[in-house]
């Protein structure tokens, strides 16, 4: 599998200013008060955005991508909170796949989660999931694969991250991904979720989020770098 124009993601600045300093840019263009960015990044076309945060942002952006970008596949690379104990901040999460913890049927017997006539859980690529599993490698950065949880909300509340790894068995929550992987879904594009934990979806997230954010952020920038590398060499 080839891919010669990637779309990159993030919802905030922090998240995407290390790859927009390490690419050279050729053309911009904006749509729906979006701002994209084309060019080379590590000798490999890339089409790149801030999605903002929250789903509909992501879910927009993410079609803009697609429809005017002409993206061959879908990167979304950012923070998100730990569900389980054992993740340590800064440690990179790749999604084996991503799905709604806000979204409630089950009044119509679908499973919690699942929206109509949708995957529960949205699979992302085999192949984007093993390049950027090889990109942590090359850089020695710890990294694991599982289930990613989206939601509008920021999880902070004592009793929630208990409740979200129990209902899903996710390893890590945000507000983006799931989106991004229902909208590349529905068009057929290959999409992959990198996360860098910045907190612990707990009662004192909002602090870790703030000191550890950026750095987070940077790490998962790194990985998407070395991967645009690979990618490139690949092609």
């Amino acid at each position: 599998m080839g891919i010669h124009r990637l779309g990159i993601l993030g919802a905030l600045d922090e998240e995407l200013e290390f790859l927009q300093n390490r690419m050279r840019c050729t053309s911009t263009w904006q749509r729906a008060g979006k701002t994209f960015f084309e060019g080379l990044l590590e000798g490999l076309t890339v089409v790149l955005s801030r999605a903002d945060v929250g789903k509909v942002n992501s879910a927009i952006t993410t079609q803009l991508l697609i429809d005017r970008g002409e993206v061959e596949a879908v990167i979304f690379t950012g923070v998100a909170g730990a569900l389980v104990a054992d993740l340590e901040i800064g440690e990179l999460v790749i999604a084996s796949g991503a799905l709604y913890h806000d979204v409630d049927v089950t009044a119509f017997g679908y499973p919690l989660g699942q929206v109509p006539r949708l995957p529960k859980v949205f699979a992302t690529d085999a192949f984007l999931n093993r390049e950027l599993q090889l990109a942590c490698t090359e850089l020695g950065l710890q990294h694991r694969m599982g289930t990613i949880a989206s939601g509008d909300s920021f999880i902070s509340r004592p009793g929630q991250r208990e409740t979200l790894a129990e209902n899903f068995g996710a390893l890590a929550v945000e507000m983006e991904g799931a989106a991004v992987a229902q909208t590349c879904y529905l068009n057929g594009i290959p999409f992959s979720l990198l996360r860098a934990i910045s907190d612990r979806a707990d009662g004192i997230a909002p602090d870790d989020f703030r000191a550890f954010s950026k750095r987070a952020a940077q790490r998962a920038a790194q990985v998407i770098t070395r991967f645009c590398r690979r990618l490139s060499a690949t092609g």
